[in-house]
């Protein structure tokens, strides 16, 4: 996850977005994913600063 988190946030966003029922659907079955669940379910336009915000984490991260 958090090589994905190091990516571009637009391209996640797409990518997220055009598997939204897939996900949604697996998320279903099982807890977890909170936020990014709720952006989706939400078709919610800001998604990609839910990956803007994940980038930055990883990043923070990976200088320790």
């Amino acid at each position: 996850m958090s090589r994905l988190a190091g990516g571009d946030p637009e391209l996640y966003a797409g990518v997220t977005r055009t598997n939204r029922m897939n996900l949604l659907e697996h998320w279903s079955h099982q807890r977890g994913a909170g936020r990014l669940r709720r952006h989706l379910e939400a078709d919610d336009p800001r998604l990609v600063e839910l990956f803007e915000e994940a980038r930055a984490v990883r990043e923070r991260w990976s200088r320790r």
